[in-house]
């Protein structure tokens, strides 16, 4: 099996994070990993070891030791379907159904990291990518064995004319 971290502590952390745990870890995705990680499963099944070469991913193997960070752009997180809860199975309920309606945060607080992680941006989704996630989330409430879900924004209302729009 593959051992593939991805996420704030990694992406902030690679370096460390492979020299104490290298013999642990096979790969780290160094920012918003959604098409990283694709390329590496693709990379894995059809069993070619090019996972080094993966943009934005750190390995043994790698021979650059700064990796650059993905921020995904608007036009590619619109592309991403919903996550796929009706797949997992039922002793993995109950799980907590988050869907984000941005990512990011523009301030830079000395307490956080999320500033640092989005490199002070943030990337929002436009209304209907927003209201195709709610009808993602009231499908999972019927489908599942689930009673809520969660808005799991880092940053919640920096835009008062499209949260109200989307608060409707």
């Amino acid at each position: 099996g593959y051992v593939i971290l991805g996420g704030i502590h990694p992406t902030v952390r690679y370096l460390e994070i492979m020299k104490e745990c290298g013999d642990s870890v096979d790969a780290i995705i160094v920012g918003e990993g959604e098409y990283a990680f694709v390329d590496i499963i693709k990379a894995i099944d059809t069993h070619q070891n090019h996972i080094h070469e993966i943009p934005h991913v750190y390995t043994k193997k790698s021979k650059k030791k700064i990796i650059e960070r993905t921020q995904l752009s608007n036009k590619k997180l619109a592309v991403l379907p919903p996550p796929a809860y009706d797949l997992l199975p039922d002793e993995c309920f109950p799980v907590t159904v988050r869907f984000y309606t941005e990512r990011g945060c523009p301030r830079q607080c000395s307490f956080c990291s999320v500033g640092d992680f989005f490199k002070g941006k943030i990337t929002s989704t436009v209304p209907i990518e927003i209201k195709t996630a709610v009808e993602s989330a009231r499908s999972v409430l019927t489908s599942c064995d689930v009673d809520h879900f969660v808005i799991g924004d880092l940053s919640m209302f920096n835009n008062s004319l499209a949260d109200r729009e989307f608060v409707k």
